[in-house]
């Protein structure tokens, strides 16, 4: 009887992590780095990044069935995400776009990722907070993730104090507007809006 306990014990603890999503990660070792915004960016406010994009990969990995992807997404030989982008909504010039594809996480800022391939853009966002991860699962799609209105009622909660908070917001809402889509063919449309 013992043993059972132990098992459902385990089983719950499980599976309330990979509901809540919450991850905890260390703080990169790069230097500070100023983007295009000219925004400087101290070193302690920076996550790993390799370690980054493939939690973030193994999220859509999670999220988006098998038999829509014959590979699965991960990171490139240049340290970018493989077969999705990840587009910072706190500072726009830091993107999956621009810098051969290498994008910086910084602490207490927003990200909008996504497969490329239009048909199966399944949009995620994700919040960085002091070590950890809070990640919102395909956005509006109805029985799959969470809704648009749940992730800005969250960060109108973390972003009190942030100076922009409007601007991000704003953001936020228009999130699939920070991304570029593939079409594989004219028929081709976003889901889940």
């Amino acid at each position: 009887m013992r043993t059972v306990k132990t098992i459902g014990r385990y089983f719950w603890m499980t599976l309330i992590f990979f509901i809540s999503c919450h991850t905890t990660f260390e703080f990169s070792n790069e230097k500070k780095i100023q983007l295009c915004s000219g925004i400087m960016y101290d070193q302690d406010t920076m996550y790993l990044n390799n370690k980054t994009v493939l939690f973030l990969a193994d999220i859509l990995n999670q999220s988006i069935p098998d038999t829509i992807f014959k590979t699965k997404f991960g990171i490139s030989d240049y340290g970018g995400p493989s077969k999705f982008f990840i587009f910072d909504l706190t500072d726009t010039c830091n993107n999956t776009f621009s810098s051969n594809g290498r994008i910086f996480f910084i602490n207490h800022h927003v990200y909008h990722f996504a497969p490329f391939d239009m048909p199966f853009s399944y949009s995620h966002i994700a919040y960085f907070d002091d070590g950890e991860i809070k990640v919102f699962r395909s956005i509006n799609c109805p029985e799959r993730g969470n809704t648009i209105d749940e992730v800005i009622h969250y960060l109108e909660r973390e972003l009190v104090d942030n100076s922009k908070k409007i601007e991000i917001l704003f953001r936020v809402k228009h999130y699939r507007s920070y991304g570029k889509y593939l079409m594989i063919d004219p028929q081709s449309a976003i889901n889940c809006y």
